[in-house]
């Protein structure tokens, strides 16, 4: 949008155009808003509108120290992932891939404790 003087005629944009958000498009000085869909990290299948169960995660990264450095690696997970109960195991799998953290399958399977100890 743009602010027009009536004295000198000069259009006057606002400074804070730059900052549209990027599915924003500007059509015949109409304002359209875009839709973008997400896709699932795990399946690669696209996320709808409707699937109201879907999340995103954040994963911040961390220093040596354990600090956090700012960064951060997004993963989306659709809400038919998290209704079969298969979500904690895909980000497992999708943060050894970022590297975020180590492989859990070199580790041994949890000690089943018996009854002598």
């Amino acid at each position: 949008f743009s602010v027009v003087d009536n004295q000198t005629q000069k259009t006057h944009q606002p400074h804070n155009q730059h900052n549209q958000h990027p599915a924003t498009t500007m059509t015949d000085e109409r304002k359209d808003e875009l839709y973008v869909p997400r896709k699932c990290s795990y399946t690669n299948r696209l996320i709808t509108a409707k699937d109201h169960g879907s999340v995103q995660l954040n994963i911040g990264h961390v220093d040596e120290n354990g600090l956090f450095t700012g960064d951060y690696t997004a993963f989306a997970l659709s809400g038919t992932l998290r209704k079969m109960g298969e979500s904690d195991a895909a980000i497992n799998q999708l943060a050894t891939k970022a590297g975020l953290m180590k492989d859990l399958s070199q580790y041994p399977e949890s000690h089943e404790v018996s009854k002598d100890e």
